[in-house]
C-alpha cells in the first residue's frame, strides 16, 4: 500500500526464514519470534518517527506490532519476552535500544539501508522501462520514425533480394567459446565434528540443502569455539553424549544440530528425573546409536 505522504513499502529478503538470522530466531524463539521480527519492521515503517518504535510496556508494544493475543513461546514451550528478542537481534546489529523511566525506544538500525536499497531498485526498474520504449533508428537518432507504406511488390522484393555485401559484412558475428570439460571435484576431507553432529540427529549429509548447510556449518564452528583444546575425536564423542541428554530431556523429535548447539550448556548433565513420556523415545534413540561389535 502507498499513500500521498510516503511509500508504505519495506524491502524484505526472500531468504529471510532460511538465513542464519532467521534460523537462529526460529530455534530460540520459534515461529512467534519470526512473526514479531517482521511485525517490528512494519511497525517501524508506520511509526511517526520512521525506523523506530516507542512503548511503555510489553502489552503496549504487542499492540503496536499487531500481535495482541499471540503466545510468545518457542518450540520447547518455553516462554520468552520481547526484550529477550531485542537483545538477540542487537547481537547481530539489527536493533538498538534507548530506555527512559517510562518508555523504551527500539531502533531498527538498518532501516535507512533498507529504504535506500528499495529506492535504487525502483529507479533501476524505471530506467529499464524507459529504455524499452526507445527504439534506435539511425546513428545519433532515437525515437520512432514514420515511414511511407510499402506496396505489395516492394515487400515481396525485400523478402527475396539478398543483403548487399557491405550490409552482410557489417552484421556482428558471435564467436562462442569451446566448452572445456570440467575437472572432477576432489572428495571432501572428512570432518569428524560435522559427521558426529549429523549422525546424532539422524541426518544424511547428502540430503542437507544449501540453506541448512550454512546453519549447520555455523553450529559446528560454534562447537569448536566452545570446546577449545579438545580434538575433533573428543568433541565427536561429547556430541553423542550430550545428544543423549537432549533426547532424555526433550525427546528425539526436537533434536536438530542447531537446537543441540543452542542448548549445549544445558545438556552437559543428564536430567535428574527423566520425562516419562520420552522413555520409549530415548530407548529407540539409544538403540539406533549402538554400534554392533565387529
Amino acid at each position: 500500500m502507498t499513500d500521498r505522504r510516503r511509500s508504505q513499502w519495506i524491502r524484505q529478503d526472500v531468504d529471510l526464514i532460511t538465513s542464519d538470522l532467521g534460523d537462529g530466531i526460529l530455534e530460540q524463539f520459534g515461529a512467534p519470534g519470526m512473526v514479531a521480527w517482521v511485525a517490528f519492521q512494519l511497525a517501524c515503517k508506520r511509526s511517526p518517527v520512521q525506523g523506530q518504535i516507542r512503548y511503555g510496556s510489553e502489552a503496549d508494544c504487542l499492540a503496536q506490532l499487531g500481535l495482541v493475543g499471540i503466545r510468545l513461546r518457542n518450540e520447547h514451550d518455553e516462554e520468552w519476552t520481547l526484550d529477550e528478542l531485542w537483545t538477540y537481534l542487537a547481537r547481530f546489529k539489527h536493533v538498538s535500544r534507548r530506555r527512559s523511566r517510562r518508555t523504551t525506544d527500539v531502533i531498527w538500525t538498518r532501516f535507512a539501508e533498507n529504504q535506500e536499497s528499495a529506492r535504487r531498485d525502483s529507479q533501476a526498474e524505471q530506467k529499464a522501462r524507459s529504455r524499452a520504449i526507445i527504439t534506435e533508428t539511425e546513428p545519433g537518432q532515437t525515437g520512432a520514425v514514420s515511414r511511407p507504406d510499402k506496396t505489395g511488390q516492394d515487400r515481396d522484393k525485400d523478402r527475396t533480394e539478398p543483403l548487399a555485401p557491405a550490409v552482410a559484412d557489417a552484421l556482428p558475428v558471435e564467436v562462442l567459446p569451446i566448452a572445456s570439460k570440467p575437472e572432477p571435484k576432489k572428495p571432501r576431507a572428512r570432518d569428524l565434528v560435522w559427521d558426529a553432529l549429523m549422525a546424532a540427529c539422524s541426518i544424511d549429509s547428502a540430503d542437507v540443502t544449501d540453506s541448512k548447510r550454512g546453519a549447520y556449518g555455523k553450529a559446528v564452528k560454534d562447537l569448536r569455539r566452545v570446546a577449545r583444546g579438545r580434538s575433533d575425536a573428543e568433541l565427536a564423542t561429547e556430541i553423542e553424549r550430550r545428544a543423549g541428554n537432549y533426547v532424555r530431556r526433550w525427546g528425539a523429535e526436537k533434536l536438530t544440530p542447531t537446537a543441540l548447539v543452542a542448548h549445549w550448556a544445558e545438556v552437559n548433565a543428564a536430567p535428574k528425573n527423566g520425562i516419562a513420556k520420552n522413555a520409549d523415545d530415548v530407548a529407540a534413540w539409544l538403540a539406533s546409536k549402538t554400534k554392533e561389535p565387529t
